[in-house]
This record gives C-alpha cells, structure tokens and sequence, in this order.
C-alpha cells in the first residue's frame, strides 16, 4: 500500500466503537499530555459511541468521565448535556473544566437553556482558570 502522507503525518480512521471500552478503561496509564490526542481520535470514531460512554459516565473513574464529556462534546452529541449539569455541579475543578469545555464545543443549543443557572454560578469562581472557561462559553451559548 502506497503511502501519500506527507512526512511526519498520519491519519487513523476509526470507524467501530467495538474496542473502545477497554481504551478508556486503561486510560489511567496514559501521560496527561496524550489526554487531548486521545480525545480527538475518539471523537473521530464513526459509530455512535455515546452508549459506550454513557456507561463510563455512570461510574466512578473521573479521569474517564472528564475524557468522555469532551468527547461528546467536540462531537456536537446533545445528549451528554445532563452528564454537562453534573459535572458542572460536581466540586471538582478538573471535572467542571472538562464540562465548560464540552459546552463550548457543543456551541448553541436549544436544550443547554436549563444549564445556564449552574454556568452563570461559576463565574464569580475562586479560580480564575474556571472563570476564564466560562467567559468562553458565554461567548458560544
């Protein structure tokens, strides 16, 4: 097979959900700075992944959820919004970010009205990093 890549590129097309529970329950062992090249190629899977994931929201592992929210998010998936409202609720700062995150991915949407209350809370955060993500996300809602 004849590669026509430039050098130093490479494309994986991902076109089945079939595995990808088990890359998100190894996670764990990534360094964080792969976290967002993880991120992206999941979001390029074809197949409806949010079943998959919906199944790592319900559980424990934040590392996974926070990697799940922005997947569905860069995806325009419009039903991780109630999975947004937890997070966002959630106290955790990295959560909560992964969660501003994915709002500001999933751009306007007639259904993120009922999650504006808990955005409009975070802007007076303590953290000036959370209320950076919010001012961006008011820009796109």
């Amino acid at each position: 097979m004849k590669s026509e890549l430039k050098s130093g590129e490479a494309i994986l097309r991902i076109s089945s959900s079939r595995h990808l529970l088990e890359v998100m329950s190894n996670i764990q062992r990534l360094n964080k700075r792969n976290h967002n090249h993880l991120i992206d190629l999941i979001a390029n899977i074809e197949d409806d992944i949010f079943p998959v994931l919906e199944i790592i929201l319900l559980q424990n592992n934040l590392l996974s959820i926070r990697i799940s929210i922005e997947v569905l998010g860069k995806r325009k998936d419009e039903r991780v919004l109630p999975y947004i409202l937890e997070c966002l609720e959630s106290g955790d700062i990295e959560v909560t970010i992964s969660a501003l995150k994915a709002l500001d991915s999933l751009g306007e949407s007639d259904e993120s009205e009922y999650i504006l209350p808990s955005v409009i809370k975070l802007k007076e955060h303590k953290l000036w990093v959370i209320r950076s993500f919010v001012a961006k996300v008011f820009k796109t809602l």
